[in-house]
């Protein structure tokens, strides 16, 4: 049951990750086609940022660990 629930948890935090990449790569695209390179490292530094405050959180509920 517990491998199930890991299971199923992986899934959800990888179609998370999966979507907001898409959301990245499609906004990046648009940038890149408008030549507005700075907006997309704007956009690629507040992705990084997410990505690293999910990967905390998600270390966080795996300790049982408070936010």
């Amino acid at each position: 049951m517990l491998k199930l629930l890991m299971f199923e948890e992986f899934i959800i935090t990888h179609n998370t990750i999966q979507e907001k990449m898409t959301d990245l790569t499609n906004q990046g695209m648009f940038w890149l086609e408008q030549e507005n390179p700075q907006r997309f490292v704007y956009d690629l530094k507040t992705f990084a940022m997410w990505l690293c405050d999910f990967i905390a959180e998600k270390d966080r509920e795996f300790w049982n660990e408070d936010s």
